[in-house]
């Protein structure tokens, strides 16, 4: 298998959102790995799923939410075919808890004139990441709690990393009103370093 893919789970989650993400990555190229998160700090629970396995590539993907078929391969298709890439993000379409499509966050075509700080505002689902990047911030995503995820991708940008767009809808999330981003407080030192980290990103683009 060519990517390491990490769901982390927790006692509270629904059984067929679950049932219905595992499903979806049934015929990917990847590894999937259920990691116990940690109530309350998501950090925690993305660095162990990171560390799982031992593929060139990794990722992630919710529990309540699913991937389109087709969506591994054409991230780490991406990746393959550019070395300078050390990630790859695809666009995302937004679902109720009903499972209802309320829209596409689909970027346009011009994403190839936005800087990596413009492009920072819209990383979200579906993330691939190289091994070999990611390794290096394990210690730094488990040291934060909530939106570990946008803080990585900034200090990996601020670091000279660089991310890219597969122009596909390849993942569907599932927004709700329960969700972590909602539920765990976030880490205002680690936000403004954020924030700080972007700035610096736009400044020297």
């Amino acid at each position: 298998m060519i990517c390491d893919v990490h769901v982390l789970t927790l006692e509270t989650d629904n059984k067929d959102w679950l049932n219905q993400c595992l499903s979806s990555l049934e015929p990917e190229p990847v590894n999937v790995h259920l990691i116990p998160g940690i109530v309350g700090h998501i950090g925690k629970g993305r660095a162990a799923g990171f560390s799982a396995g031992s593929s060139p590539f990794v990722s992630f993907v919710d529990s309540d939410d699913y991937v389109m078929p087709g969506a591994f391969k054409r991230a780490v298709d991406k990746l393959e075919s550019n070395p300078n890439l050390s990630a790859v993000c695809s666009a995302e379409q937004v679902m109720d808890e009903d499972g209802n499509v309320t829209k596409q966050n689909k970027y346009s075509n011009d994403y190839d004139e936005l800087t990596q700080g413009q492009f920072l505002l819209y990383v979200h689902h579906l993330v691939v990441l190289r091994r070999s990047a990611i390794e290096q911030y394990l210690d730094f995503i488990a040291d934060i709690p909530n939106r570990c995820e946008f803080c990585t991708w900034a200090e990996m940008m601020y670091d000279g990393h660089e991310f890219g767009y597969v122009d596909s809808v390849d993942y569907s999330w599932r927004y709700r009103a329960g969700s972590a981003k909602h539920s765990v407080p976030v880490d205002k030192r680690h936000m403004n370093q954020f924030t700080n980290r972007r700035k610096a990103i736009l400044d020297r683009s």
